[in-house]
């Protein structure tokens, strides 16, 4: 679960999303002060498990400074992806093509990219999923989750958040 954290913070700029991996399968999100620490033991037990700085997170960094993002996050859904599915194709040129469905009012987000660089699903974390929900966790300011797949030649990352 990829959390953004608020935009106040005096570390906002080097750490703005958290990577929360739960202790247990039925979860709750912790505490924003409670991801400031690796091992995240609250009072809730199932708000548990460790919080980690995202691999996508560097990667995050430099399309933010590069100038490419121009929809913030005030554009829509639709436009924020396109940004960072360019970026993964032609800034950091980590996968051929994609095919991208964006279900905003559902709030789903599929994209399946082909020979990505990095194409192992059964990792903790691929770093082109983690920066697409990295990006994404920024541009809604909700906690994003991740489902990743792979076959030989295509990786397939999902992303989902709650609509409030």
């Amino acid at each position: 679960m990829y959390i953004p954290r608020s935009s106040n913070r005096d570390d906002a700029a080097t750490d703005s999303v958290r990577l929360f991996v739960p202790q247990y399968s039925e979860y709750s999100i912790p505490a924003e002060s409670a991801l400031d620490s690796l091992f995240v033991a609250t009072e809730a037990d199932k708000a548990r498990g460790i919080s980690l700085v995202p691999s996508g997170i560097h990667l995050y960094r430099e399309f933010h400074t590069s100038g490419r993002q121009s929809s913030g996050e005030t554009g829509s859904v639709a436009e924020s992806v396109d940004e960072l599915v360019d970026a993964v194709l032609h800034m950091f040129e980590l996968a051929d093509t994609t095919e991208t469905t964006v279900e905003a009012e559902s709030g789903r987000v599929r994209v399946a990219f082909s020979s990505p660089t990095y194409s192992r699903a059964d990792v903790l974390e691929n770093p082109i999923a983690s920066f697409l929900a990295v990006g994404l966790a920024q541009h809604l300011r909700r906690p994003v989750s991740t489902t990743v797949t792979a076959t030989e030649d295509t990786l397939s990352v999902v992303c989902q958040w709650d609509i409030k």
